[in-house]
């Protein structure tokens, strides 16, 4: 299930050599470049999280690094299907 949704994610969003961000600045920013996607405001004006803009590392998303266990297939799906939209 978990391959089946990681080709369907890069077949979507494309393919990145790194899986992982880049080191935020001395200041504490975090460059966009091309990990993430453009960085929006929500209804608020606060910046809403950055979202990676490939497949393979929205994927790993999908992956709970706090509990080092998958979300259930429902929850994933409709929690992947929300950063596409971000």
């Amino acid at each position: 299930m978990l391959w089946i949704t990681s080709q369907r994610l890069i077949a979507k969003h494309g393919y990145s050599e790194t899986l992982f961000p880049p080191q935020p600045f001395a200041n504490g920013t975090v460059p966009e470049g091309e990990f993430y996607k453009p960085a929006e405001l929500n209804v608020m004006g606060e910046l809403k999280p950055l979202v990676p803009k490939h497949g393979n590392s929205l994927m790993l998303q999908y992956v709970d690094p706090f509990r080092s266990a998958v979300a259930t297939h429902a929850e994933g799906v409709v929690y992947i299907d929300l950063l596409s939209m971000a």
